[in-house]
């Protein structure tokens, strides 16, 4: 029995700086590709220490539902729609997605920058379906050596690096639309079931729901957020908790993710910007926080 175990404290041994080398090399790797420049200081680090539950929004102190951007309608043609007020529509949401990626590539142009050879909306869909057909390692990393290295990987794996770079441009330039596309995106994501003739389907919800968990449960995934501004972060972590929250309801959550870190975390970060409906981010936030934490709780 001693031998055994001596034995498998020398497998571990000789394990331990290659899993030390992979998180280092794979920190370092997604931080060349998808930060070149200063770290953004982080919000959510700043605040006071401390694991506890932020301390929930009194009525008379909550933000305004709508933050006034008078830039929102000139910039897209409409006034600002919140889509969780709307039933999932996929014609809708594939015209919605269109117009601000016609605004995008019309903006690029008149800046003289390159457009996507297809347009954004292409190269957006595009990216999805690459995705959707090779979702994440998620489940067994600390087991498996292999499945961690292509967790932390997998982006670059799928895409490419001129894919990335030509992503992360596009959303580094182009900031202002940064709320209107991932609001329309999210929009299309709920919208499948609807989807019939030649619209174009967003990825199925087993995809949605893995990429999810890759980005609040996985190393890849964390990592991949941490070195995001805090507005992207902001926001890509509250699309993939709408997911889980979802998956939650309707018990399709064979991976079991706990939200909570991320639904803080989420709040934090929301908090410190000036998003139009950061107001209705932090409402679902502390909804999601209130139905959620004692099943985590238990």
């Amino acid at each position: 029995m001693n031998d055994a175990r001596r034995k498998d404290s020398g497998r571990f041994l000789r394990l331990a700086p290659l899993l030390l080398l992979l998180v280092v090399a794979g920190g370092y790797g997604l931080w060349y590709l998808l930060s070149r420049g200063e770290p953004t200081p982080d919000p959510a680090e700043t605040a006071e220490a401390g694991d506890g539950l932020s301390d929930p929004i009194q009525p008379e102190d909550a933000p305004e539902l709508l933050i006034p951007d008078p830039g929102w309608t000139e910039l897209l043609g409409t006034p600002p729609a919140w889509p969780f007020d709307q039933t999932p529509d996929c014609r809708r949401s594939v015209e919605e997605l269109q117009r601000i990626c016609r605004r995008i590539d019309s903006r690029l142009a008149e800046q003289s920058r390159a457009v996507p050879p297809q347009g954004t909306f292409a190269m957006l869909t595009g990216l999805a379906a690459d995705l959707e057909a090779r979702p994440p390692e998620v489940e067994g990393l600390m087991q498996n050596v292999d499945r961690l290295r292509g967790n932390v990987a997998h982006l670059f794996r799928v895409l490419g690096g001129e894919r990335l770079y030509e992503t992360r441009d596009l959303i580094r330039d182009n900031p202002e639309f940064l709320e209107p596309l991932t609001l329309a995106l999210y929009d299309w994501t709920r919208s499948g079931d609807s989807c019939e003739g030649n619209l174009p389907a967003p990825p199925n919800f087993s995809s949605q729901y893995t990429y999810s968990a890759f980005l609040i449960d996985t190393l890849g995934g964390q990592a991949l957020l941490r070195r995001r501004p805090p507005i992207q972060e902001a926001l890509a972590g509250f699309m993939a908790l709408q997911v889980v929250e979802n998956a939650i309801d309707t018990e399709r959550d064979p991976l079991a993710v706990n939200p909570m870190r991320e639904i803080r975390r989420c709040r934090r970060l929301i908090e410190g910007q000036d998003l139009v409906f950061r107001g209705r981010y932090l409402e679902a936030l502390d909804r999601m926080e209130e139905r959620l934490g004692p099943r985590f709780l238990e």
